[in-house]
């Protein structure tokens, strides 16, 4: 009785042993022989933490961004590059809200494509797994508005779901042996392999996977196999869609019905693709069968067969390799709640003076006391809001007497919109421009970049300045230009404005945290794949950056977006439709050149991380001709550029607007 307890107790613990090393959480257990490290996952998502947050309040007065972070958790880094199609393709929605709600239009936080290629977590040929690298979706993206919940949008607290929809093509490789025999229909006792059984699959991980492989004799010279296709992820299935970025996982009822649980096979056994036929699959360019299958209840099984020609029979196991390509849909959600704040009204008093400083009359809006004016600047308003302080004569100060005139009010600092280019190449200098600069206070007398991130630069002043005098005109707006130097070896990092008007407040001063305008550039250093014969794609042109110029004077013209993603760009030229004097001629191209555009690859069909370039050129549009009769007259104008690229193709852009502003 010992001797048998004692070998139910060595039994049990081996068992025990077992148990424990295969339940071990911390680590994959990989079996040595597979090729992959298999799963069903695909991409994950996440929100990054308060972004967005919990909690927000309306009114305007709690900007933010949503940040998504997506990690490649499975297997599959695309196909091929085809038609200019990225690696990952990948589409981002940001929904749950309407977006006018939020200060931005729908464009903004819809059909966003991560800058950066996903990689795919890998196993070595030692069988150790080499991880992925996450990357990061900010929407709306850097550079644009952020969202914040207006006035009068709610009465109450109110709980917003943000839930953000990406769709990414995906896809599943997956190994079996089948068995061939000399001899299939009686095989021998120590034949190498059987010829009527189930064989192990090895599936690369991915939401939809080969979960299982068979095999079985049909005749003397023919085998038939079988292997089931299932659908294990959190998402939806749709039809492989190509080669553009915007058409998978249709959002529309009629298009969710016809493309849903579509799966894209292809079955290849080095056998010959004429012996080689599967129920529902035709013939692949690639050789083997390849068709378009439907999954029902989430799976589907495929049955083919494979005449096996005289070479092939012999002893042998040979390999057969199926791939599954699909469109992908998945989802996260993060409640939000809004809080409602009531804007306080006029006070019942008007509030005196007290020691130089007027009476604190309300809750924190963004952080700063609000204060209401004094009864002396009345012209100008007396509620008490957030944002309402008055100051005299150019002061930071409180008034203490009457404001004579409205010029001589200014409580905000100026009014910034973007900043252009976004590209920038390390080692070089750029010209970067601060555009539709305006106060229509005190005007604006200076602006300067200061930088953020990995850059070790100090602040640039900005010298150049094209518009009216002053910058004091919302109907005319400045732009301010700088060439700024890149430090060599330098990573991705951001362009702030900073402006100041008469009054001597800046931009970012004001109270409601708007036109902190900033830039993030992505710095890179692109390889040039060179020039395939026979490209005809043409130039891609963007828009005229600076868009005010002074006659007579020597002016900067900045025109960004310019790419070509087959051949890159070879020159750009500025044309002054109508205009009788010397052309301004070519433009220097700067930026990542050669300007393959963001989809471009390197020779190793990697992603180069290639952007749009930017071109600038400087010139004098002249009024007179050299006899004295006028050529060109102030107003609304257009100009006209004109780019080639490396394959011989041209492009000339629509009439661009420019506003010709007389000498001052």
């Amino acid at each position: 009785m010992k001797q048998k307890n004692g070998v139910i107790l060595l039994v049990f613990g081996i068992v025990l042993l077992l148990f424990i090393a295969g339940c071990d959480g911390k680590k994959d257990v990989i079996s040595r022989d597979s090729p992959f490290v298999g799963g069903t996952k695909g991409l994950e998502i996440k929100f990054l933490k308060d972004a967005p947050p919990s909690e927000i309040t309306d009114n305007n007065l709690f900007p933010f961004k949503v940040v998504l972070s997506i990690t490649n958790e499975g297997e599959f880094d695309g196909d091929p590059i085809e038609l200019g199609l990225e690696t990952n393709r990948i589409r981002v929605d940001l929904k749950g809200f309407l977006p006018d709600d939020f200060g931005v239009n729908k464009g903004e936080i819809t059909n966003i494509n991560p800058e950066d290629n996903l990689i795919a977590r890998k196993k070595d040929s030692e069988g150790n797994i080499i991880e992925p690298v996450e990357v990061f979706v900010t929407i709306p993206q850097p550079g644009g508005r952020d969202l914040k919940l207006g006035e009068n949008k709610i009465s109450a607290n109110t709980e917003f779901t943000f839930r953000v929809d990406i769709c990414y093509q995906y896809g599943s490789d997956a190994i079996a042996k089948i068995c061939i025999l000399e001899n299939m229909i009686a095989p021998a006792d120590d034949a190498i392999c059987n010829p009527r059984e189930g064989k192990r699959v090895f599936s690369s991980s991915s939401p939809v996977r080969v979960t299982s492989f068979r095999q079985t004799v049909a005749g003397e010279n023919k085998i038939q196999f079988s292997f089931d296709i299932e659908h294990s992820g959190p998402g939806k299935v749709f039809k492989n869609v190509r080669p553009t970025s915007t058409t998978g996982c249709p959002k529309d009822l009629g298009g969710k019905r016809r493309e849903e649980n579509k799966v894209e096979v292809t079955v290849k056994t080095g056998l010959g693709s004429t012996g080689l036929s599967c129920v529902g699959l035709r013939n692949s360019k690639e050789g083997g069968k390849n068709g378009e299958v439907t999954l029902v209840g989430g799976k589907r099984t495929i049955t083919c067969t494979q005449e096996i020609a005289p070479q092939f029979k012999i002893d042998l196991e040979k390999n057969v390799d199926i791939e599954l390509r699909f469109d992908y849909s998945d989802s996260v959600d993060r409640k939000v709640l809004a809080k409602h704040i009531e804007v306080v009204g006029p006070p019942t008093e008007e509030p005196p003076i007290v020691d130089g400083e007027l009476n604190f009359c309300g809750p924190f809006f963004n952080n700063v006391k609000t204060f209401c004016r004094d009864g002396a600047c009345s012209d100008f308003g007396t509620s008490c809001t957030g944002t309402d302080f008055c100051k005299c004569a150019g002061t930071l100060t409180p008034c203490a007497g009457t404001c004579p005139l409205p010029t001589d009010v200014d409580d905000t600092g100026p009014r910034v919109g973007d900043i252009e280019p976004e590209f920038a190449i390390a080692g070089s200098s750029q010209v970067f421009v601060i555009q539709d600069v305006f106060d229509t206070g005190s005007g604006v007398t200076s602006c300067r970049f200061t930088f953020v991130g990995s850059i070790n630069m100090n602040p640039v002043d900005v010298g150049g300045i094209q518009g009216p005098v002053n910058c004091d005109k919302e109907t005319q707006k400045c732009d301010f230009w700088e060439s700024v130097s890149i430090p060599e070896d330098q990573g991705d990092f951001q362009i702030h404005a900073e402006c100041t008007n008469g009054a001597g407040i800046k931009n970012t001063d004001n109270i409601v945290g708007q036109d902190l305008s900033f830039l993030t550039v992505r710095v890179k250093k692109p390889d040039d794949p060179g020039v395939t014969a026979g490209e005809k794609i043409d130039p891609v042109i963007g828009d005229l950056v600076i868009n005010i110029a002074t006659i007579d004077q020597p002016q900067q013209f900045l025109v960004v977006g310019i790419q070509d993603e087959q051949s890159g760009i070879k020159r750009c030229e500025l044309v002054i439709p109508n205009y009788q004097g010397p052309q301004p001629g070519v433009m220097i191209l700067q930026g990542p050149l050669p300007c393959f555009g963001k989809d471009k690859v390197d020779k190793e069909g990697k992603e180069g991380n290639h952007g749009s370039c930017s071109a600038i050129i400087n010139f004098k549009i002249e009024s007179k001709n050299e006899a004295g009769g006028t050529i060109i007259t102030p107003g609304s104008r257009s100009l006209k550029v004109v780019c080639e690229d490396r394959a011989g193709n041209t492009k000339t852009t629509p009439s661009l607007p420019i506003t010709l502003l007389p000498q001052p």
